[in-house]
């Protein structure tokens, strides 16, 4: 289950934009340009593994770290972000028979 999840996170920590699709991170300040999202380690160090029986998806969980990076202005003034966050994450995977096969992944 891992392995399905471990390509798409990784994919996560080279996006660029605001708020990336399928990917567990968000700027939530507005008028915000330069959008980058540089991985920091592993994001499948300490990741888990539980079953829904439910919904009949593995969940794989776990923190990312990332660098956040991004520009803004203020009062005309243009300022320049860079900062390391971690962001929790929630991938859900889905076995098809012969693979698992990731459907989403929330923050």
């Amino acid at each position: 289950m891992i392995d399905a999840a471990h390509p798409a996170l990784i994919k996560c920590g080279g996006m660029v934009g605001g708020t990336p699709p399928d990917c567990p991170q968000s700027v939530v300040v507005s008028n915000t340009s330069n959008e980058a999202w540089p991985l920091q380690g592993d994001p499948m160090a300490g990741a888990a593994v539980s079953f829904d029986l439910e919904n009949d998806l593995f969940h794989v969980t776990g923190q990312m770290t990332l660098r956040v990076q991004y520009d803004s202005s203020l009062l005309g003034f243009a300022l320049h972000h860079d900062f390391v966050s971690g962001y929790a994450y929630n991938a859900q995977v889905f076995w098809d028979g012969q693979k698992a096969v990731l459907v989403t992944i929330h923050g």
